[in-house]
């Protein structure tokens, strides 16, 4: 098992370079196609298709990577009221419902890709399918994920970086 923890890891690590690489490469990419626009007065004929598809990757991977850092927003309003032991089964019912959220995003974004390869972008012309091809490989890590996490076994033994701490530490108006 933790050699196959390790894999998982390991590819969540890949994934966030990725994403960082896409966040990057979208920048740019705008960047250039607003000078061009307004200053050179031409437009480059792809420049917007492929920054669509960078934000669509980017978004599933931020996804896959708030379910493994647990970073989604709550609502605790009434989850402080109840008992611990309540809290625990309302945790548990939590990670179920993502968990099952994963395994929809896997069958139905593979069927999704599938389907869509056949079609084509009109800029670029490549397949539709590579831009939902996200879709099943995020909920494979959603569905990991909130599995470990219903487990019990998502312990965190790395250092977590600024933006988790930030965020977790982040109160809007409760109670410190």
């Amino acid at each position: 098992m933790n050699v196959f923890r390790k894999v998982v890891d390991q590819f969540h690590e890949l994934m966030v370079s990725f994403g960082k690489l896409l966040l990057i490469l979208m920048t740019v990419l705008t960047c250039i196609q607003v000078f061009c626009r307004y200053v050179l007065d031409f437009s480059i004929r792809w420049s917007e298709e492929v920054p669509l598809i960078m934000m669509v990757w980017f978004g599933f991977i931020s996804l896959a990577i708030g379910v493994k850092k647990k970073l989604h927003i709550s609502i605790e309003v009434f989850f402080n009221i109840f008992p611990d032991y309540i809290k625990k089964w309302l945790l548990k019912f939590v990670d179920l419902s993502i968990m099952t959220f994963g395994i929809i995003m896997v069958v139905y974004g593979w069927k999704l890709a599938a389907i869509t390869m056949q079609s084509t972008m009109p800029a670029t012309k490549m397949p539709t399918g590579y831009l939902y091809g996200i879709v099943p490989l995020s909920g494979i890590l959603v569905t990991y994920d909130s599995f470990m996490n219903l487990l019990g076994l998502n312990k965190s033994d790395e250092k977590e970086d600024e933006v988790s701490e930030a965020l977790k530490s982040l109160s809007l108006g409760g109670k410190e």
